[in-house]
Order: structure tokens, then C-alpha cells, then sequence
């Protein structure tokens, strides 16, 4: 990091090479498999993957009541899979706006690369003009994304404000044949739509409230390709809808021990369409979670049980773990009853 005057200069390159041995189990009525039962394997070899990341961060003031972010980055990606000699280059640009005392005006337009799971940690600026712009992308999905926010504090204690973000992707479809390794790949055209608007309030020096009404849409332009027939490719969600509106109470007592209670309010349309057609669904229902605990004197420590659906309640909701490149990500509401009990200890 480069420090100068009013201004904050980052510069940055990182990037990863690794290989990983891969096998494919076979169909029994593959040439290559003469067993009944199908349980051949091919050995395809090592697939190795790169990933180069270079990046220019700049945060400046140019007056007292203006913040400006500029900056750019440049990404090259390349496996033996979905990603082959693939580069993008991104801008970073952030406005933050006091507009008044009381009032801010934020946005930011960030474009990118998807890293996958394996370089999810890093030290390039993911936050501009207040907005997270590194997200769960697969490996090699291009993005570019818009976002806006106007955060008024009405009086202390009591804040209002509303937000939205539009993300374009371009991610990645590997395309391949059962009976050989021949891959080919397109790109499926993703949109991604988040508005937002809340409020936070502190009753008392105890208390703390907040509350949020969320719209979210996710798009999908579904590829239309024979090499996907006999796949879960068309069995994943094309369009979802979902509105929340979380509710949230926190007590926290002086002596160390707290509780804390969300209700949640979901409605979502979930819709399956051509070339393989499910249709729409829907579902509305509300999540109850409640955690209580008790942080140790002098920071030594914490102790907290969390109950996620309380109420045991059945629903059917689609969360967008499938698109990402962790697929084993905690879902967004526990389907059933869940208790956890945490300890922790700090020296």
C-alpha cells in the first residue's frame, strides 16, 4: 500500500496454480465399459488450473464532503475445464456523497472475475464506496455490477436507508460428451437484481432493532444444447423472486450476557424454464431464529446457544447455493429445527 497526501494507493498481484487427479464413471452401455453394472472409471488425468490477479486501488477525498474510489484490475484464468486462456479487465470506481449533515449518497461500478473457492482469501479492497464487490462466483465467471444507496441518520439512534445492485454475469458452462473427453464451453448470461431498504434503532442503551425489506432476482438465460439433455443442468432454477423482511430485536445486559431474536417473513417464486419445462412455484412462510449467551469478563471469551427454525416449520425455498463455487455453503434457512452450542476462548 502506497500512502500519499489525501489518498490511499494500493497495488496489488496474486494468484494460484493447482493440479487435481480426475476420474469419470462410466455409463454401462459406453464402448469403453463392457460391465453390466456400469462401475468403470476412466482416468482423465491431471486437470491443472491457473489464476493471476492484478489490481490498482485508489481512495481519495476531494473535498470534505466527497470520497472517490478509482481504480481498475485485470484477471487471467485458464483450466483444462470450463476456463481456457480467459482474462478480463474490470474498473473500480466508488462515490461517496455527504450531501448533508444527516445524508449520504453512495455507488459504485465494480467488474471482475470469479476466483473459486481456492483463492477466496485475499488482500486486494473488496469494499467500495460501502459496498462488497467479491462474491461466491464461479471460477472464471465475468461480472460487472452497479449499485446505489442513500443512508439517512434521523436522529442518534435511529437510522433509515435504501440500497439497490444490478449484477451482469458471463459464467462458464463446460460442455462434454459421455463417451469421450471432448470439451467445449459456452457462456450463460446471468442477471442479478438486490434492492433493500432499512432501519436500524437503539430504544435504549440495552436494546437494539433493526428491520430490512428485500427484493431479489436472479435471471438466468438457460443454454440450449444437446450435452445437457442427460444432466441436472435444466433442473436448476431459471428465474427465482424472493422478498424478506427480517425482523430483529438484540438485548445485551452490562454484566455480559445477551439474547437475540429474528423473525423472518419469506415469499419466493421459483420458475423451471425451456428447453425443459417445470413450471413456477411458490412458497411463503416465517422463520423464527433466537440465540442467547454470555460474553466473559475482560474479553476472555464467549459462550452462545443458537436455535435456527424454532418452530420446526416445513418450506420450500431455493437459495443460490448452485450457482456458486462452494456448493456446500450453509443454506440461507435451516429446513428443520437446529441447535448449536458455542464455546470460545480467546488469549
Amino acid at each position: 500500500m502506497l500512502l500519499g497526501r489525501g489518498a490511499n494507493h494500493t497495488i496489488g498481484i496474486e494468484g494460484y496454480r493447482s493440479t487435481t487427479r480426475i476420474t469419470r464413471e462410466l455409463e454401462h452401455n459406453e464402448p469403453t465399459c463392457p460391465l453390466p453394472s456400469g462401475n468403470c472409471t476412466r482416468d482423465s488425468g491431471n486437470k491443472k488450473a491457473s489464476f493471476v490477479n492484478g489490481y490498482y486501488h485508489s481512495d481519495f477525498a476531494y473535498n470534505d464532503s466527497l470520497d472517490l474510489t478509482l481504480g481498475a484490475s485485470y484477471t487471467f484464468a485458464d483450466d483444462d475445464g470450463s476456463v481456457q486462456d480467459l482474462d478480463f479487465t474490470g474498473p473500480k470506481l466508488g462515490l461517496w456523497w455527504r450531501m448533508s449533515p444527516t445524508v449520504d449518497l453512495r455507488t459504485a461500478f465494480v467488474g471482475g472475475m470469479g476466483r473459486g473457492s481456492s483463492s477466496d482469501v485475499t488482500l486486494e479492497p473488496i469494499v467500495i464506496a460501502g459496498f462488497n464487490h467479491l462474491f461466491d462466483d464461479n471460477f472464471g465467471a465475468r461480472f460487472q455490477s452497479f449499485s446505489i444507496a442513500l443512508d439517512w441518520d434521523v436522529e442518534p439512534g435511529l437510522s433509515l436507508g435504501v440500497e439497490s445492485r444490478l449484477r451482469s454475469l458471463k459464467v462458464p458452462i463446460t460442455l462434454t460428451t459421455s463417451s469421450t473427453d471432448d470439451i467445449t464451453v459456452e457462456d450463460e448470461n446471468q442477471d442479478e437484481l438486490a434492492v433493500r431498504s432499512y432501519l436500524y434503532w437503539l430504544p435504549s442503551d440495552t436494546d437494539a432493532v433493526s428491520a430490512s425489506l428485500s427484493y431479489e432476482l436472479l435471471d438466468r438465460e438457460l443454454l440450449s444444447n444437446p450435452r445437457l439433455q442427460n444432466t441436472n443442468y435444466y433442473e436448476t432454477a431459471s428465474q427465482t423472486k424472493t422478498f424478506t423482511l427480517p425482523v430483529r430485536w438484540r438485548h445485551t445486559r452490562p454484566d455480559g450476557y445477551f439474547a437475540q431474536s429474528t423473525v423472518t417473513l419469506v415469499h419466493q417464486k421459483v420458475d423451471q424454464s425451456p428447453p425443459v419445462a417445470y413450471g413456477e412455484e411458490s412458497d411463503t412462510f416465517v422463520d423464527v431464529e433466537v440465540s442467547v449467551g454470555r460474553r466473559f469478563a475482560a474479553r476472555r471469551g464467549s459462550f452462545r446457544i443458537d436455535v435456527r427454525n424454532l418452530f420446526d416449520t416445513d418450506f420450500s425455498f431455493q437459495d443460490q447455493s448452485f450457482l456458486t463455487s462452494e456448493r456446500t455453503s450453509a443454506p440461507r434457512f435451516s429446513t428443520e429445527r437446529t441447535i448449536y452450542g458455542r464455546l470460545s476462548f480467546f488469549y
